[in-house]
């Protein structure tokens, strides 16, 4: 992401952030698509076929509270955390389409992959362009509790990703 220009430096050499030229890419992408107040089910499906270049007709996206899981007929196929992480990973999908040629010659599954990465690195929620930031918290189930690691909008409470902590981590913190 770093050779492709997506990423760059900060200015102190400390952290990564997107791109410049990316990140209005990106915006603009958000805004063009009209993805900061998509919500109807038939834009969501368009977006997924787009992203995954799968027929919409063999294509389901079903929303449970905040997140959604993609259906490739019955096999899962994505999840994001929030309808504002999907629309992330669909704008910057139309932006790496646009911008780099070999982007088509990845596979679905790098493509998630680097999608879902580069939702680490997004500092202005794609819903109400508030401040995003990374938190630490304990996540409780029925049956479980896990450490995890996650991106969350401080204007509308968002998701835009969570991950497990690895246990050596998350054992040093307790």
């Amino acid at each position: 992401l770093l050779s492709a220009g997506v990423l760059a430096e900060t200015a102190d050499g400390s952290d990564l952030a997107f791109a410049p030229r990316f990140a209005d890419a990106w915006r603009d992408a958000l805004d063009r698509e009209g993805a900061v107040a998509a919500t109807r089910a038939d834009d969501d499906l368009a977006a997924l076929s787009t992203l995954t270049g799968l027929d919409e007709a063999t294509l389901s996206l079903d929303w449970h509270g905040a997140s959604g899981v993609a259906f490739a007929d019955d096999s899962v196929i994505g999840r994001w955390e929030s309808r504002p992480a999907f629309r992330a990973d669909v704008a910057a999908d139309r932006v790496l389409a646009a911008t780099r040629a070999d982007w088509a010659d990845l596979s679905l599954g790098a493509r998630s992959a680097a999608l879902g990465a580069l939702r680490l690195f997004v500092d202005e929620c794609p819903a109400c362009a508030g401040d995003v930031a990374l938190e630490e918290r304990v996540v409780e189930s029925c049956c479980t509790a896990r450490d995890v690691v996650a991106a969350r909008c401080r204007g509308c409470d968002a998701r835009l990703f969570e991950i497990d902590l690895p246990e050596s981590i998350a054992a040093e913190r307790d």
